[in-house]
């Protein structure tokens, strides 16, 4: 009896974790910015380890068969978890890419992108006159230019054909401090909270970055 509780308690972990993992990893992905954490997200998961727990007592003379389902359901679970994830994670990245290009389209066109954000940038900018208002587009063009350009890295490496253009990119990291200092310390902490990147693109950069450094 000792043996099936242990098994049934393995799973419980096993089915809570994964399933609760994945809800809180989508909710990250998906608002890295403003991240939220929701007991429910293990509501599955306990439900899943309840229903197993549950199979297993059904068997309370056959440890052996209550052990060989566990060993059978432990890493199917964990492999439709973690095959689950990263199908979630390809479309996220490809949409996020996706919607970094169409601002970067604006950007470089001259415009402000079409959002709540670029009003509120764009508002910004214009109390600071054209000048001003250059280097604003300018900072906001390079960085979103190097999320899609850190994006696209990491699709290609999933298709297992990375190529990046090393010489842009280093230019495109050095630019930015340069566009941070001429938009001044006040006018920069007042545009920072309106860009609409998240913490999860901080960290694509700052792989992106490392990732220059390797090579």
């Amino acid at each position: 009896m000792k043996g099936i509780l242990l098994i049934a308690g393995a799973v419980v972990l096993v089915a809570g974790g994964l399933v609760g993992g994945w809800f809180a990893e989508r909710e990250t992905r998906e608002a890295a910015g403003d991240f939220n954490f929701h007991l429910w997200w293990f509501v599955p998961g306990y439900l899943i380890a309840v229903a197993l727990h549950m199979a297993f007592n059904q068997f309370p003379d056959r440890p052996l068969l209550a052990m060989l389902g566990a060993m059978i359901v432990a890493p199917l679970a964990v492999m439709a978890v973690f095959t689950l994830g990263t199908s979630e994670a390809q479309h996220w990245l490809e949409a996020e890419r996706d919607g970094h290009q169409t601002q970067l389209a604006a950007l470089s066109a001259g415009k402000w992108p079409d959002s709540v954000a670029g009003r509120k940038v764009a508002a910004l900018a214009w109390r600071l006159g054209p000048e001003g208002a250059e280097r604003i587009r300018r900072y906001w063009e390079v960085r979103a230019w190097l999320v899609v350009q850190a994006e696209q890295a990491m699709l290609d490496e999933a298709a297992g054909d990375v190529v990046l253009d090393k010489q842009k990119v280093t230019d495109a990291f050095a630019e930015l401090p340069r566009l941070r200092t001429a938009i001044g310390k006040t006018a920069f902490a007042a545009l920072k909270p309106l860009l609409p990147f998240s913490r999860n693109d901080d960290w694509e950069v700052s792989e992106l970055r490392q990732r220059l450094r390797r090579e």
